[in-house]
């Protein structure tokens, strides 16, 4: 716990827009590297870059003592964490207002889509104490972020979406029905065809992810 704690004193490089070690690159190379994964797909804005890759700069340094993820190189950490993440953001429909990131764990997709769409109130659900430590530290003077540690069914409030990847879907859908209207996940076509016939929620549409091999984004509406 002590590391844990040496990892917070430290975390300022995270707020001046600098990493302060030499295992990560400079704003420029990561602002490049997303740009040229992006695709146009989703805006790129310098606010934007900025605000995720000081989330990338202390996602490495927390990663060390917290087992947060185990992609942390550059160009795969932003084609399947950062680019995943803002694909979801840029398919979820004008109007939405709040949603729920699932097991937030590192902080995606929902970090990335509070920072891509500042209109929408974000809430990072993590049950593991030290993950929401790290997600509090990350979206540190965000005004649409929100983190709970602990479980959905402790959640009083109910949101317009609940989205989520890396997660076991049947978990999302069991444990985030009656929170949320709408549901969102990244997953594996395979998985994302298991679901097709799921009672309790109604799949429109099934959109191929532009990164990776087989990777499918899962939009639907929970039902009664």
């Amino acid at each position: 716990m002590r590391g844990h704690r040496q990892g917070r004193r430290k975390a300022p490089a995270h707020r001046q827009g600098q990493c302060q070690s030499d295992l990560v690159p400079s704003t420029d190379e990561f602002a490049e590297t997303l740009r040229s994964e992006a695709r146009g797909l989703f805006p790129t804005d310098p606010d934007l870059v900025l605000k995720l890759y000081q989330h990338y700069c202390l996602l490495v340094r927390w990663n060390r003592i917290v087992k947060l993820t185990t992609v942390v190189e550059l160009r795969e950490a932003i084609t399947r964490h950062y680019c995943e993440s803002l694909f979801l953001a840029a398919k979820l429909p004008p109007g939405a207002a709040s949603l729920m990131d699932f097991g937030s764990g590192a902080g995606f997709p929902g970090v990335p889509i509070a920072a891509a769409r500042p209109e929408i109130e974000v809430l990072l659900l993590e049950r593991r104490r030290r993950k929401a430590a790290f997600l509090r530290e990350a979206t540190r003077g965000w005004q649409n972020v929100k983190v709970f540690s602990g479980e959905a069914c402790e959640l009083e409030q109910k949101l317009d979406w609940v989205v989520s990847r890396a997660v076991n879907p049947l978990e999302v859908i069991t444990e985030s029905k009656g929170k949320a209207k709408c549901i969102a996940l990244l997953l594996g076509a395979a998985g994302a065809e298991a679901l097709s016939s799921r009672e309790g929620v109604a799949w429109r549409e099934r959109i191929p992810v532009p990164w990776g091999s087989r990777r499918v984004l899962l939009l639907g509406e929970f039902v009664e």
